[in-house]
């Protein structure tokens, strides 16, 4: 079908600003650090984590060699070995499994449900025992090949799915959850892949130079079923060459479905039957799907030098917040912006429709950007990463104790800063990812060196290695300063609960008398949610609509 694309304008900009939205200050006092873990020594990196609504934390990775997290040890048995851990509130390790094999094997994307089961994808070449009966096979072939594993919060795997092997590289790369009970898989693979029985394939030559494409794969989320497998972004290779640079995609899911797909690509990069072309090194590419997989709309973003995408989120309403960084002078749809230094973050938000509504960006002289992202229960949003020597977010200035500094800033929907927080020493510290909790804590997982500082706090390691940190108190979450009283009925109930005045697709959470999340869910066409399944007590239920007005009230489900 064809795609809806923007034209890019030249165009003035400011640096610093917000581009697109009404000004106005927000400064606010900074939440302080509650708490920094050295989360372990070794050769490990952690690329994803997840933050349950108990405040327990899940990191995905890879090692070499040895590597030790908490007081587990692991050997790789090839030459990189994925790993996934649970660490409770306090920093302590629950549990750590491996995904080893003698090949290449790397656990890089993590997702949790309502539940607090994890998803993790991934790639391996090797055969790998996971436990519980469960295995990723290898067969006769050496090359990548993608999985998915679903796992329980005690950290034993339920269900696994796997490429089938073949002469073929492929892994996966990200996923993400929507709240009609599916998981979204996105990676890349060379000329073919199959799941199960089902085959898609490269449009062109089979064994092609560079004929690499990307792919989304749904599954039921409580079965590992898969529903559908579409490929999506194709690179071609640039005359005269006989391979494609990409960068491995990431995917965001709406509540309601729709999958966005986020890259960079360098070569020609082909979606449907529209083909985009860099405008320098390279650009970021974001195309929307339906839930079924077809292609909606696509929107280059970038300028002549370089530009990267970090994290995409998705809010209740529909609304696409996308962060990363560019250099130079960048086209964001039409809006022009220039970095101050080698690199600049930025942060856009996309309506449904594929509609700019603001771009904000943030930097100073040094290299400066942006690779997490985090919504609050209002909408909000929130970013990590890191910056060297000086930068402005706003009307705040930050500066870095030495080489670059963690930073983590808090937004308003409209993109203006509401406050910053930094951490750091003499070394390389970086914010990669955070995530909160039921009770608003902000979960940070990041890199130190040497001695950093989080506010009081301090730690201290030999060599550059993984911090996991807190950050509560004031300002931390925005809600409205009234929360209306819901009308639920029947009350008890026994298979669902009405909730009128609610808008379809508004998540409504299920907090019991321990003040746990049991069960979150989506409100029906009709106004209702389903309660079969969940264990019988009463619960306090709290939902945020589109424009952050809350909503609470009880019930009692038999």
């Amino acid at each position: 079908m064809p795609l809806s694309t923007s034209a890019f304008l030249r165009g003035s900009a400011l640096l610093l600003t917000v581009l697109g939205c009404s000004s106005g200050a927000w400064a606010q006092t900074a939440p302080t650090w509650q708490a920094a873990y050295n989360m372990g020594t070794g050769s490990q990196y952690a690329t994803m984590i997840g933050v349950d609504a108990a405040g327990n934390t899940y990191e995905v990775g890879g090692f070499t060699n040895t590597t030790t997290i908490g007081t587990t040890t692991l050997t790789s048995l090839g030459n990189v070995d994925g790993y996934l851990a649970k660490y409770a509130p306090d920093g302590t390790v629950a549990w750590v499994r491996q995904l080893g094999s003698p090949g290449n094997d790397l656990a890089v994307a993590l997702a949790l449900d309502a539940a607090g089961n994890p998803y993790i994808t991934g790639n391996f070449s090797g055969t790998i025992s996971l436990g519980n009966g469960l295995t990723l096979e290898d067969g006769a072939s050496t090359t990548g090949k993608s999985f998915v594993v679903r796992y329980t919060p005690d950290g034993t795997p339920t269900w696994t799915r796997q490429s089938v092997p073949s002469t073929r590289t492929n892994g996966g790369n990200d996923l993400d959850l929507d709240d009609q009970g599916h998981v979204v898989v996105s990676g890349i693979y060379s000329s073919s892949l199959s799941i199960g029985s089902t085959n898609i394939t490269y449009p062109g030559p089979m064994g092609t130079p560079g004929s690499f494409g990307t792919y989304l794969a749904r599954f039921d989320a409580a079965t590992g079923e898969l529903q559908s497998l579409t490929p999506s972004v194709f690179y071609v290779p640039a005359a005269g060459t006989t391979s494609a640079t990409y960068a491995a995609p990431r995917v965001t899911v709406a509540p309601t479905g729709e999958m966005y797909l986020l890259t960079v690509f360098t070569q020609p990069a082909v979606v449907g039957s529209t083909t985009f072309t860099t405008r320098g090194e390279n650009d970021i590419l974001l195309v929307k799907y339906d839930a079924a997989g077809t292609p909606q709309w696509a929107r280059q973003l970038g300028g002549p030098a370089a530009d990267y995408n970090g994290e995409g989120l998705v809010d209740a309403a529909g609304n696409l917040y996308l962060a990363g960084g560019f250099t130079g002078e960048a086209n964001f749809d039409g809006k022009t912006v220039t970095s101050a230094g080698n690199f600049d973050g930025f942060l856009l938000r996309y309506s449904p429709e594929g509609s700019l509504q603001w771009v904000s960006t943030s930097g100073g002289p040094g290299s400066d950007g942006w690779s997490g992202l985090a919504l609050d229960e209002a909408g909000y949003p929130y970013l990590s990463g890191n910056f060297a020597e000086t930068a402005h977010l706003g009307t705040s200035t930050v500066t870095s104790a030495g080489s670059r500094d963690a930073l983590v800033a808090a937004y308003t929907p409209q993109g203006q800063v509401r406050w910053t927080q930094q951490a750091g020493g003499t070394g390389f510290d970086n914010a990669r990812q955070l995530g909160f909790d039921a009770n608003g804590i902000l979960h940070v997982l990041g890199s130190f060196e040497g001695t950093s500082a989080f506010g009081t706090l301090s730690l201290s390691t030999g060599a550059r290695t993984t911090f996991l940190a807190q950050l509560g108190g004031t300002a931390l979450a925005v809600h409205p300063s009234q929360t209306t009283q819901l009308s639920a009925y029947p009350n008890p109930a026994y298979h669902v609960v009405h909730l009128p005045g609610l808008p379809t697709g508004t998540s409504v959470r299920f907090v019991d008398a321990l003040g746990r999340l049991a069960y979150q869910a989506p409100i029906s066409a009709t106004g209702q949610v389903a309660v079969m399944g969940l264990k019988p007590g009463l619960y306090t239920l709290r939902a945020t609509d589109a424009l952050g007005r809350r909503y609470t009230s009880r019930v009692q489900v038999q």
